[in-house]
């Protein structure tokens, strides 16, 4: 009697795995960026997209490569194999590019200063020449911050006598109003830096830092 040999099913070709690891790259990139934007680790806007793309591209063609090694070698490499595979990558990706990303907007946000090691991210956003940051750190490295950049404090109410700053006290009462994490208001006694920075755009760029020593943290937000 004569047995019926196996039916050997086609191997994917390329173009699905590619197709399939870095598609679930990108959703497993975009749920760890998630993560990582609501602890503070990476900064909302565009470095979630950032990040989410560079996870799924890495997913799939690495994946892709390494089947393709395999098969020349005679081996195989499973889905549940890719897939781990694609988590171990993921999960890489999107940490070392996290750290690189929100260490150079603190970089940035902190300019002239080196980055102080006691200074801790909250939550952050960045979207083309505009960043909100909402962070903590000792008063007597925020007190630093704040001298180094040269930012003029406003008080909530115009002054009687001289000529009042406008654009301080409009960027004062507009920074105020709360979206999402961004709380400023919320902050007991909290108080208001202010500087219009020149540089070669004719409307130059301001920023702006809430303050509050009783709770050492602050919400500081840069804009052109």
């Amino acid at each position: 009697m004569e047995t019926a040999s196996p039916i050997a099913r086609p191997k994917p070709k390329w173009r699905v795995k590619f197709v399939g690891f870095g598609g679930f790259g990108l959703l497993l990139g975009w749920l760890l960026a998630w993560v990582a934007e609501a602890n503070g680790v990476l900064f909302g806007g565009v470095d979630v997209v950032f990040v989410t793309l560079i996870s799924g591209c890495c997913c799939g063609f690495v994946t892709t490569i390494t089947a393709a090694i395999l098969e020349r070698r005679g081996g195989n490499l499973t889905w549940q194999a890719g897939f781990l595979g694609a988590v171990a990558l993921s999960v890489a990706t999107i940490s070392l590019w996290s750290f690189f990303c929100t260490r150079k907007n603190l970089e940035i946000l902190i300019s002239p200063m080196q980055v102080p090691a006691d200074l801790r991210v909250q939550r952050g956003h960045g979207f083309l020449h505009s960043m909100h940051v909402h962070l903590t750190g000792s008063p007597a490295t925020i007190s630093a911050l704040i001298r180094a950049k040269q930012l003029v404090e406003v008080p909530a109410a115009l002054p009687d006598v001289g000529e009042p700053d406008i654009a301080s006290f409009s960027a004062r009462r507009q920074s105020a109003e709360e979206w999402d994490w961004w709380r400023p208001a919320s902050m007991p006694g909290a108080k208001f830096y202010y500087l219009h920075h020149k540089s070669q755009a004719i409307q130059g760029w301001a920023e702006g830092w809430w303050v509050n020593g009783a709770t050492n943290e602050a919400y500081a937000f840069i804009g052109g």
